[in-house]
């Protein structure tokens, strides 16, 4: 009887570390270098920064999260700065799909104005221990003029190296629907865009990185950034939250038809955090 009871024990102990073991892998991680490509499932995240440095960072569409300082060139007249601010949040039904929308998009100054919602689905349909690889599709609805509707569909994918680095690479191609000189004729363009980030986990808690970049708006003009980021983390598992800035330059006045409308961008600052919640 000892011996059964003894043999029970035993086995409730295994159990009960395989799922601590599970619960542990289920909580999103504080070194940005292992995270996966999807969050872990029941997870809510609320975006005030960009929620990666890649496919959700670069673009026309699925871009424009957290506070922005943005300095442009419009027509060789004097630079002028233009402050936005974007609100997302996304959850994950699965470990492998999750969801989200840019909720709060709006131009603080000059002019204030409510730009483009947004949401998009990332579904990781490949997760190997080092290298994850999905596809990822955005829709853009028209809450402002004069563009009418946008799409995209890409296959953003992260390459965990060594628990130390992280490499993103998402290209995608865009699709949008855009009244360009007002004259009630709408047009179709077609874009590709092409970003690159690497990140460096110093610490469990901060990391920096660089990244690289390429849009070819109607597979015409052909803007060239590059930039760097830093981010810190606080809490552990959920809730954790991520305070994150980013700077960003383009090579060229290429004209860049989104939340400035044919103005050419040149630099680009941003912070915010992004928090992890259970649900």
């Amino acid at each position: 009887m000892n011996r059964c009871a003894g043999r029970f024990a035993s086995a409730c102990v295994v159990v009960v570390c395989i799922a601590a073991g599970g619960l542990a892998q289920a909580q999103p991680t504080a070194r940005y270098a292992r995270r996966t490509l999807t969050m872990p499932r029941h997870t809510l995240r609320f975006d005030l920064a960009p929620p990666d440095h890649s496919g959700l960072d670069s673009g026309v569409l699925g871009e424009g999260y957290g506070l922005r300082i943005a300095g442009v060139d419009r027509a060789g007249d004097d630079d002028d700065a233009f402050v936005l601010f974007g609100l997302g949040a996304a959850y994950s039904f699965r470990d492998d799909l999750e969801v989200g929308a840019k909720l709060v998009p709006v131009r603080l100054s000059p002019d204030a104005d409510y730009l483009d919602l947004e949401a998009y689905l990332r579904w990781a349909f490949l997760a190997a221990r080092d290298v994850d690889i999905g596809l990822q599709v955005v829709v853009q609805f028209p809450t402002n003029q004069p563009r009418i509707f946008g799409t995209s569909a890409g296959i953003p994918m992260v390459f965990r190296l060594g628990g130390v680095a992280r490499l993103e690479v998402a290209p995608e191609i865009e699709f949008t629907l855009w009244d360009a000189d007002g004259d009630d004729d709408t047009e179709v363009f077609v874009s590709f865009d092409l970003p690159v980030a690497l990140s460096f986990s110093v610490t469990e808690r901060f990391y920096l990185g660089g990244t690289f970049g390429l849009y070819a708006f109607d597979f015409d003009r052909v803007d060239v950034r590059g930039g760097g980021h830093v981010g810190y983390s606080v809490g552990s598992g959920r809730p954790l939250v991520d305070i994150v800035g980013t700077v960003t330059v383009h090579g060229r006045r290429a004209n860049r038809f989104g939340f400035l409308y044919g103005t050419g961008l040149r630099w680009e600052l941003s912070g915010g955090i992004r928090m992890f919640l259970g649900v």
